[in-house]
């Protein structure tokens, strides 16, 4: 589907999701009597949640204008364009422009046709040398060819090339969809923070007021680390090519930085690389997450505690991260009275909810299973920054490789991350 739903698009999702509700009421209610559930049923559920899954694309691009901040790399996959002409040349070697090699050819097509005329209106012997030589050249290229034998004809039947590469979808987790990106010229970023609180006191008409204490600051210190990656391609590869290979490894390697990007905003472990949220200690802390309550199931009391568990200014803000497949389960959820806790929302023009907070598809995100964080919820703006320090740059190196033949690519990138704000930030954790 596209990236704008149109009425067809709404009415086939609607369609499918109000199958989906009853295909999922029908298992449960069989679960409920029997224990067990028809097989058919949860096959019904698997191909009607492919069909919704198919309108995500809509989902997730209203999701990121509702957070005011969409990914500006999308450009980074976009097909390459190449020509594939084969100039003709001069004798010297000189390469014909486009208004001599029509000339050329438009002479030789008048020489071949003055021939064959002159020959059929009085003989052979009567035509010029250079209308029987156009003729000899025709009678020799169309001598016994066939396109099954190369060396036959084949080589004069060209094949269709397309001017594109196919490549598997590679999975980026959008944390600037998520962060507060902030850029910074030096090699860190000192952010003040507030630690403790002061206290009021209440007196009386008499009393004496003492000295507030307890109000505490502190400095967090966000450092850029570096992303690098080296490309060897050899001279050859770069001259004869079909493509702008330069630009091709330059959209790979871009595409590989965002991926290691997106993993390291979920597991980064702060340790030459920024930190994810799901490693800092303090979101992951006791008392700052929210436990399934089975051991190895995502429960609809937990989703529901944990939007709970995050602050007013938060939930306002706040959006849910989970992969696929958690999204999938996410769907299926009902609270003690049968509601379901997700909501579609693209009819009217707004993103998808799970209990009124739209959500984001993070591959890195863990799949649902015991001791796993499979979903969180948080104001990521407050909760996470992306220290921007310098893009990606690109290096070619000629000389390194070139007794090999080769050229390299050096390409780098300094960026930082951080969670500076735990609490505003609620994982969910399979647990008992």
């Amino acid at each position: 589907m596209s990236e704008v739903a149109t009425k067809a698009d709404i009415a086939e999702v609607m369609t499918a999701f109000e199958a989906f509700k009853t295909v999922v009421d029908a298992r449960d209610a069989e679960y409920k009597a029997k224990g067990a559930a028809d097989p058919l049923l949860n096959e019904q559920i698997g191909k009607i949640e492919t069909t919704l899954s198919g309108f995500e694309t809509a989902n997730q691009k209203l999701t990121q204008e509702l957070q005011q901040a969409k990914l500006k790399t999308e450009a980074a996959l976009d097909a390459l364009e190449v020509k594939l002409n084969r100039p003709g040349q001069h004798g010297d070697g000189r390469e014909l422009s486009k208004k001599e090699r029509k000339a050329r050819t438009m002479t030789r097509a008048d020489d071949w046709a003055r021939g064959v005329d002159a020959a059929l209106k009085t003989s052979f012997r009567d035509i010029t040398d250079d209308q029987r030589k156009a003729i000899d050249e025709a009678k020799e290229q169309y001598k016994a060819l066939n396109i099954t034998d190369d060396t036959g004809g084949g080589y004069l039947a060209p094949v269709d090339f397309v001017a594109e590469i196919l490549k598997t979808v590679v999975l980026i987790s959008p944390v600037r969809a998520l962060a507060r990106i902030r850029t910074t010229a030096l090699k860190s970023v000192h952010i003040p923070k507030r630690t403790a609180l002061l206290s009021a006191t209440w007196e009386g008409e008499l009393d004496t007021t003492p000295p507030a204490t307890g109000l505490k600051y502190g400095m967090l210190e966000v450092f850029n680390y570096g992303l690098r990656a080296i490309v060897d391609i050899t001279n050859d590869q770069l001259e004869d090519a079909a493509f702008d290979m330069a630009a091709e490894i330059e959209a790979e390697v871009s595409e590989q930085f965002a991926v290691a990007e997106g993993a390291a905003f979920v597991s980064g472990n702060g340790v030459g690389k920024p930190e994810g949220f799901l490693t800092n200690a303090a979101t992951i802390a006791a008392g700052n997450v929210t436990k399934t309550g089975d051991a190895t199931h995502l429960t609809p009391d937990s989703v529901i505690a944990a939007f709970h568990n995050l602050k007013t200014a938060y939930a306002r803000n706040a959006v849910w991260v989970a992969n696929r497949q958690t999204i999938g389960t996410l769907r299926q959820l009902k609270d003690s009275v049968g509601q379901y806790l997700f909501m579609m929302g693209l009819p009217n023009g707004a993103p998808n909810t799970v209990l009124g907070a739209p959500y984001v598809e993070v591959p890195d995100m863990p799949a649902v299973g015991a001791g796993g964080y499979p979903l969180a919820i948080g104001d990521f703006n407050r909760g996470y920054s992306l220290i921007d320090r310098i893009s990606m740059v690109m290096l070619r190196d000629p000389y390194t490789q070139a007794p090999s033949n080769m050229v390299r690519y050096l390409f780098r990138k300094r960026l930082g991350g951080q969670v500076t704000m735990p609490e505003a930030i609620q994982p969910v954790l399979v647990s008992a």
